[in-house]
């Protein structure tokens, strides 16, 4: 299944971008308080009751605000933003609190309240209030980091030890925020006992939240206590899966002595992948499996910037690579429905320094360090450092609507953004294919590629005329293709009227109501383009304008009749045709395309013995997509697709 990049934009609540200069001069917060606030809500009404403005907003930038979430958290009727109150003391008056870009449609009450516990203290950064028509003020947070948790109030007078028994009880009710602000109080403690087990208690709570970096730290320090304590050691071993360091954790899982066998075996199957670049896919290929774990892979692959500078950054090549050869394999950073992506998204970034750091990169335009890609590669939260965390929700819509791919080209399909792929760059003849395993991105050599060369594929179907591809890549992405296809068709098409009339036709045939008319007039195109290619000098040229018009080549071969007047076959053979496709766009939906022309070659509809050439040519097409593989395998699959076998690997 290779993605798709969305053709619709994502929408993302927020406001616009903060440009550098004011990210700057919001490094440092000043305090503001509750009756600041009410104060320039009332200035404010009064102002803009004089110029006839409605809506009494006012932000706060810059600005910081303390207090305590005094209500149970829920999710308000758009089911996209969480509601909550702050107030200066828990028994005082509050204002109401909405959180957006944080809930996705399948959050419950429960899970939000575990992330926005009553009693927890905190500061709310560049606050946005509006006072509504009754009165109220609400506090709006358009970006989740925009919110610090400084603690959870606990009675006074509560021990330690209570503290610690109600810090265990949250995290046996997987309430995990709570437990980590309570079991600071114990790790905070001065002489505090059982501190090892509070930090080990609490990397606990941080890996319930996929906080994999926050939990490293506290395993960390809890081995500078008690170098031997083993239920750390197994914590230390789930946190390295989580960080795709396969071989710590096996050596972490070693030590504890606490793991089980398939645990262990999980590791080193995992590292051999990591190791080889081999991954065993054969039952999944052929459907009989679910797709298997697999941890990301970084082949001979560095990060640069393409010599077109429209393009910006881009993959590239750094050794001499053969077709099928297997470049990346790349788990996605979040998958959703199209309206929780942002959302996810954020989640992640709340998450993860690294990945946050990889957002942002994407957002920018300059090339970025390999390392910050590299599985292995750990980055440590650092709390002096969280003014990086500035608006990123600009950059999360931008994530969303440029770089964010659809897992089928269906609408209903779920979108997922998987970080480094997202940085190769376009072309209408690609020289990679990509493939999905569960939510993992396969990158693979759909050609041979010299070293340095540029790393491309196709972000839309291009067996499309030249006008419909440049509409989308306009349109959509706000880029002209100037691919070597493109130039030679652009060329054509200045210098024969006849090729964009082609087109018009085309559509034109669409709209017919009498199926037979218009398959029979897209046999006629077929015919007048084949005969219009007949002087091009350049065999690939000629595939690449018969790639250009498949949908009425296909008319020609597979929907054809016998009285049909547009003899298409005596201009152009089924395998011609197959040639032409295989040669344009490898590994990207055409293996179906090209057997279906094979078995129309074939004197009797029922045939399964296909030509030794169609064969060939099929095979090669298949080592795009699925890489080198056995005889054996190779047989069975290619065998398989010719009795009509549909496998999800090939789906576009």
């Amino acid at each position: 299944m290779a993605p798709h990049r969305s053709k619709d934009p994502v929408p993302v609540l927020g406001p616009p971008a903060l440009g550098k200069q004011k990210i700057l001069d919001l490094l440092k917060f000043r305090p503001i308080d509750f009756a600041e606030i009410q104060k320039s809500l009332r200035e404010n009404a009064e102002e803009a009751a004089k110029v006839k403005i409605g809506e009494n907003k006012v932000e706060f930038s810059g600005r910081s605000l303390l207090g305590t979430l005094s209500r149970d958290a829920g999710i308000i009727k758009d089911g996209m933003r969480v509601s909550s109150a702050i107030a200066e003391r828990s028994d005082g008056d509050f204002f109401y609190l909405l959180v957006s870009n944080f809930a996705l449609s399948s959050t419950t009450v429960e899970e939000v309240r575990m992330h926005f516990p009553k009693g927890a203290r905190v500061k709310i950064k560049h606050p946005r209030a509006l006072c509504t028509a009754k009165g109220r003020v609400i506090i709006e947070i358009h970006n989740p980091m925009y919110i610090d948790f400084l603690g959870i109030e606990v009675p006074d007078g509560l021990t330690v030890e209570k503290i610690w028994e109600e810090a265990s009880a949250a995290l046996e009710k997987k309430d995990y925020v709570r437990a980590i602000h309570l079991l600071t109080r114990c790790v905070d403690e001065e002489g505090y006992k059982n501190k090892v087990e509070a930090l080990s208690k609490r990397c606990q709570a941080w890996l319930g939240l996929n906080c994999y970096e926050r939990a490293f730290e506290d395993a960390k320090r809890a081995h500078v206590v008690d170098s031997t304590h083993r239920h750390t050691y197994l914590l230390k071993g789930q946190l390295f899966l989580g960080l795709q360091k396969f071989r710590a954790a096996l050596d972490s899982f070693y030590r504890s002595g606490l793991a089980d066998d398939d645990t262990m075996k999980r590791c080193a199957r995992l590292i051999e992948q990591r190791d080889t670049g081999n991954y065993e896919l054969r039952e999944f290929i052929l459907g009989k499996s679910k797709a298997p774990e697999v941890g990301d892979y970084l082949g001979p692959v560095r990060m640069g910037m393409a010599a077109d500078e429209e393009k910006g950054r881009g993959l590239f090549a750094t050794e001499e690579i053969k077709a099928g050869q297997l470049l990346l394999v790349w788990n996605a950073a979040a998958v959703a429905p199209r309206e929780d992506l942002p959302a996810k998204l954020m989640r992640k970034c709340l998450t993860s320094r690294k990945s946050l750091f990889q957002f942002l990169g994407l957002d920018s335009e300059l090339a970025m360090e390999m390392g910050l890609f590299k599985p292995t590669n750990v980055l440590i939260h650092d709390q002096q450092q969280d003014y990086i965390w500035f608006d990123a929700v600009p950059a999360i819509a931008k994530l969303c609507s440029s770089y964010a791919f659809q897992i089928e080209d269906k609408p209903e399909s779920p979108m997922g953004l998987w970080t480094l792929p997202a940085l190769i760059n376009h072309s209408c003849v690609p020289n990679v294919s990509q493939q999905m395993v569960g939510t993992a991105l396969f990158v693979r050599a759909a050609r041979n590629i010299r070293a340095e060369e540029e790393l491309t594929l196709p972000y839309m179907d291009v067996k499309k005329p030249l006008d419909e591809r440049m509409y989308w890549t306009d349109s959509r992405w706000g880029f002209t293709c100037k691919c070597l296809r493109c130039r030679v068709e652009a060329r054509l098409h200045a210098q024969r009227p006849e090729f964009p009339c082609f087109h018009a036709r085309m559509r034109e045939a669409a709209k017919r109501k009498d199926r037979a008319e218009a398959l029979e007039e897209l046999r006629r195109i077929a015919v007048e383009v084949e005969d219009q290619i007949a002087t091009l000098a350049s065999p690939v040229e000629r595939d690449w304008v018969r790639t250009s018009y498949y949908s009425a080549y296909r008319a020609g071969f597979l929907e054809r009749s016998s009285d049909s007047p547009a003899k298409l076959s005596s201009r152009v053979s089924a395998y011609q045709m197959m040639a032409a496709l295989h040669a344009t766009c490898p590994g990207y939906g055409i293996v179906r395309e090209m057997v279906a022309l094979a078995k129309s070659a074939l004197p009797s509809p029922g045939m399964e013995a296909i030509s030794e050439k169609s064969r060939s040519l099929i095979e090669k097409e298949c080592l795009c997509v699925l890489g080198e593989q056995k005889r054996e395998f190779l047989d069975v699959f290619v065998d398989e697709l010719l009795k009509g076998a549909d496998f999800d690997i090939l789906r576009t």
